[in-house]
């Protein structure tokens, strides 16, 4: 699935009033390893993130491992055990 037809779905699927933009959606892949990480949102930020859609950030989760395992992207990893991330 291309990032294009990744932003569309994010749009149908969460009701958005608008499509994700592109540079958003290839930051959110590039990054997921950092925003997956058990320290993410640990406090060091100014102001800390918060997670405003669990479905979204599932589902994004899921693409990305889904995506991987047919060997399409690859995402950079610092936490080696991801069966304790997210259920898809």
């Amino acid at each position: 699935m291309s990032q294009a037809a990744l932003a569309a779905w994010a749009k149908a699927h969460y009701k958005l009033k608008r499509v994700p933009a592109q540079a958003t959606v290839s930051d959110i892949v590039k990054k997921a390893a950092l925003s997956m990480s058990k320290d993410y949102g640990d406090g060091n930020r100014r102001k800390p993130l918060k997670v405003t859609s669990t479905a979204l950030e599932t589902r994004l989760w899921a693409w990305i491992q889904a995506v991987e395992a047919q060997k399409r992207l690859s995402v950079p990893r610092t936490d080696k055990d991801e069966s304790k991330r997210y259920s898809a």
